[in-house]
């Protein structure tokens, strides 16, 4: 059974990392737990949220966006994105509880031209255009991240790749058998053209960049949806 990891969480906008040489940080040691609290800065601060200590589709280690790290009471400490709703949460850790690392890719979703780029040290290195949410179920706007890369198990699709995102529906709570999450998939027999508006929510690739993005794109990268 996984363990989950207390941590804070801080709804306060900041900026989000640049796509070159964005940080991530992960867990210092498998299975550890996290004593988190909702800001540094309170004499008596809460815990308010708990995410898992792996990935619940393939058990990786957990890795989460770094927005920026501070200083309080002699304690260094981390800003990170979180997973779960409502989108946009954000929360701290203790510097010496995690590991950082440096990530060099970026994701950028823009939905009005139906435009996925993905880039590398700032570069583009792929540009192609995509399905996006319908406008009955449109894929959400906001600074998430990249979750894990899996195989999808679907009738419309039995082997293809898809990445997990932080991002959830804000229509639909359930689909699919999952709760709403947000995945950078391959269309699988879901036959709507490339560049129209036809999904719940999800981006859809062709097999061979879904296949490209699972095998380049680490958990953790920054991924922008925007309009």
């Amino acid at each position: 059974m996984r363990r989950v990891l207390p941590i804070i969480i801080c709804l306060t906008g900041l900026l989000y990392p640049a796509y070159a040489d964005a940080k991530i940080t992960q867990l210092a040691q498998p299975q550890m737990v996290l004593h988190a609290i909702d800001s540094p800065a309170k004499s008596r601060p809460r815990m308010v949220r708990t995410i898992w200590d792996t990935t619940p589709w393939t058990g990786r280690q957990t890795s989460l966006p770094v927005l920026g790290t501070r200083k309080y009471a002699g304690q260094s400490w981390v800003h990170l994105i979180l997973m779960g709703r409502p989108n946009g949460l954000r929360g701290w850790v203790k510097a010496e509880q995690v590991k950082l690392i440096t990530n060099h890719w970026g994701i950028r979703v823009d939905i009005s031209n139906r435009i996925l780029v993905a880039r590398k040290n700032g570069k583009i290195v792929k540009r192609l255009q995509v399905v996006v949410g319908a406008p009955s179920t449109p894929t959400p706007q906001g600074h998430f991240y990249i979750e894990d890369r899996v195989r999808i198990t679907q009738t419309w699709e039995q082997n293809g790749w898809a990445l997990s995102t932080s991002a959830f529906s804000d229509i639909l709570r359930h689909f699919d058998g999952g709760y709403g999450q947000i995945a950078i998939h391959t269309r699988g027999s879901l036959t709507d053209a490339m560049g129209t508006a036809a999904s719940h929510g999800c981006v859809r690739v062709p097999a061979a960049v879904a296949g490209w993005l699972a095998r380049w794109i680490p958990p953790g990268t920054p991924l922008d949806i925007v309009r």
